[in-house]
């Protein structure tokens, strides 16, 4: 071997042989990439989404409650393990576990789990507002991954809107969401200090306040004695 082409490949060991672990991660066409899971996450356990992308962690903030009007921040760690076709998207909501509507859906990830190369670890991060009327004493964190319908000449297929990855190990809600956390929210039963309900004209809501409905004029002069009935006027 040439001496020129022995101090390249010494520079090029060297220089790979000192880089620091950030300098190993990046960002790719489906996100940003990470060459391993960090030390610092908080949950480790492993979540299998359909055997095509596995979430190896995850980290909540804040860690213990979601009270009204707060921001809940979620970063996952995901891998890729097989190859999706195109049209599938990750969500992570806020929901009542009473109610069949989320209370608050994340903000933030433009990338396509559809774009992930299989091996590649992707770190995906989400906001979410806890809305100020939350009436839920806790709300579940869920996280999957769902298709969006497939539309053919304006018509939607049968069958292939809303499908989501099945959840094939971890906690879930029977719904393939993968729950993440439970948060309380703060919210005491009947709580209604957030209550936005319309206030009619001339409607006293002071406490104590007497709603019952007022008599008529003709049912008072009905009940007064004929002498003291108001006088009608008399006509020109």
């Amino acid at each position: 071997m040439n001496r020129p082409l022995l101090g390249a490949v010494l520079v090029s060991w060297l220089a790979s042989a000192c880089a620091s672990p950030s300098d190993a991660d990046g960002n790719a066409a489906g996100g940003r990439t990470l060459a391993s899971l960090p030390g610092d996450v908080e949950h480790r356990d492993r979540i299998d989404f359909g055997g095509a992308v596995e979430l190896l962690g995850w980290d909540v903030e804040p860690k213990s409650s979601a009270p009204p009007g707060s921001t809940v921040r979620v970063r996952l760690y995901l891998r890729s393990t097989k190859r999706l076709s195109p049209g599938w998207r990750l969500f992570v909501d806020l929901r009542d576990p009473h109610a069949a509507d989320a209370v608050g859906e994340a903000r933030g990830g433009k990338s396509s789990p559809s774009d992930w190369a299989p091996g590649t670890l992707y770190l995906e991060e989400r906001e979410i507002t806890v809305p100020e009327d939350v009436t839920a004493r806790t709300l579940s964190l869920v996280a999957g991954f769902t298709r969006d319908p497939v539309q053919v000449v304006g018509a939607e297929i049968e069958g292939l809107s809303s499908l989501r990855l099945p959840v094939l190990s971890g906690l879930s809600d029977g719904s393939e969401r993968a729950i993440l956390a439970t948060l309380p929210t703060g919210v005491r039963p009947g709580d209604k200090r957030n209550a936005k309900s319309p206030r009619r004209k001339g409607d006293d809501r002071r406490p104590g306040a007497d709603r019952s409905p007022r008599p008529a004029l003709s049912a008072l002069r009905r009940a007064l004695p004929q002498n003291m009935a108001p006088a009608a006027q008399e006509k020109p």
